[in-house]
């Protein structure tokens, strides 16, 4: 029923920008952001980059439009948009994610 969304982006100013917007129409309870370094594949080369990870709290039901509104927004050519499913958790917390995304 509820769901961690990630995305790495690759400024604070894109990370405010779409924290946001999900923000204002309620696809998301709440987004933690974090400076990391990130190693990946890309074009056949191996990079490097200094991103802004964003952690998301939503309902499942939200993913597939939370993916739609960071591609829109997101700079990337392929964004990262990974969710995982929410097993258990403290249930006035779960309780809190889906009031806050109504």
């Amino acid at each position: 029923m509820f769901s961690v969304v990630y995305c790495t982006c690759p400024d604070s100013d894109t990370a405010a920008k779409i924290s946001d917007a999900l923000l204002n129409e309620r696809m998301v309870a709440c987004i933690n952001s974090m400076s990391v370094t990130s190693r990946y594949w890309w074009k056949d080369q191996i990079e490097s980059a200094d991103e802004v990870l964003l952690i998301m709290k939503t309902r499942s039901s939200l993913v597939l439009d939370i993916t739609r509104k960071v591609q829109e927004l997101h700079p990337y050519d392929v964004p990262e948009v990974i969710a995982h499913p929410i097993k258990d958790g403290h249930l006035p917390y779960l309780e809190w994610i889906a009031e806050s995304t109504e």
